[in-house]
C-alpha cells in the first residue's frame, strides 16, 4: 500500500514538471530583478524619461536645434501660423504668399502695388515679416509670440537676451491691459513666465547677452 502511494505521488511531480514548461516559441517568465528581466529592459534604445503620476513614463524631448526650428517655422502655411485672418491668408496666397517663408522674404510695398491695397497696409505686411523672422531665430517661440514681443520694444534676439525674464513678462503682462493688447491678444492666452525664461536663455545661448541685463521692476 505504502509503495503504490509512493509511486503515485512520484507520477503527479513527472506531471507538474511538464506542465512548468512553456509551449513552443514563448518564453519563461522571470520575476522583477532577475538577471533575464535586467537584459530585456536594456535592450533597444535609451530614453531619457521619469516616473510620472500613476506610473506613467515621461519622457523628455531633447531641445530643438535652432535650425531645424527656423525651417519648420518656415515652411509653416500662414493658416497655420495664425498670424493674420483665414481671409487675408487667401488673398496672400493669390499673389504667391502661401508660407511663413514667403511672407518673411516679402517686399511689402511691392506686394501691396500689386493688391491694389491701400498704403496703409504695407506697415502690417512688414510687422508680420518682422514677427516671422524673429521667431524663426528663437526656438519655442511663434509668429504670434514674436509679434507681442514686437509690440513691447524686443525686436531682435539681443534685446531679448539682455532683458531679465520677470521684467519681460511683466512688460507682457502690461501691454495685454492695453487697448491696443486686448485687440492683439483677444481669446489667447500670454506667454508662460516659463516659456519667457526658456526664450531668454535661448537667445543668451546664441551670444545676445553682450550687453548688462535689464533688471526687472
Amino acid at each position: 500500500m505504502l509503495r503504490s502511494l509512493l509511486k503515485l505521488i512520484k507520477n503527479q511531480e513527472s506531471v507538474d514538471a511538464v506542465n512548468d514548461v512553456p509551449p513552443v516559441g514563448e518564453t519563461a517568465s522571470h520575476p522583477a530583478g532577475s538577471d533575464t528581466d535586467s537584459r530585456s529592459i536594456s535592450d533597444g534604445p535609451m530614453i531619457a524619461g521619469k516616473i510620472g503620476a500613476g506610473g506613467i513614463v515621461e519622457v523628455s524631448q531633447p531641445p530643438v536645434p535652432a535650425a531645424n526650428h527656423r525651417a519648420w517655422l518656415l515652411s509653416k502655411d500662414l493658416t497655420h501660423i495664425k498670424i493674420c485672418s483665414p481671409r487675408r491668408c487667401e488673398r496672400l496666397a493669390k499673389y504667391g504668399i502661401v508660407t511663413a517663408g514667403d511672407l518673411a522674404k516679402v517686399d511689402a510695398e511691392h506686394l501691396v502695388q500689386q493688391m491694389n491695397a491701400p498704403h496703409s497696409a504695407v506697415r502690417s505686411l512688414r510687422r508680420y515679416s518682422a514677427s516671422i523672422r524673429l521667431a524663426a531665430s528663437v526656438p519655442g517661440m511663434m509668429p504670434r509670440d514674436a509679434q507681442l514681443l514686437i509690440c513691447i520694444h524686443r525686436h531682435s534676439v539681443r534685446a531679448i537676451a539682455i532683458d531679465s525674464p520677470t521684467c519681460l513678462y511683466q512688460d507682457l503682462q502690461r501691454f495685454a491691459h492695453s487697448t491696443a493688447g486686448r485687440r492683439l491678444v483677444r481669446e489667447r492666452r500670454l506667454p508662460s513666465l516659463r516659456k519667457v525664461k526658456s526664450w531668454v536663455k535661448n537667445c543668451r545661448e546664441q551670444g545676445g547677452n553682450q550687453a548688462p541685463m535689464r533688471a526687472a521692476a
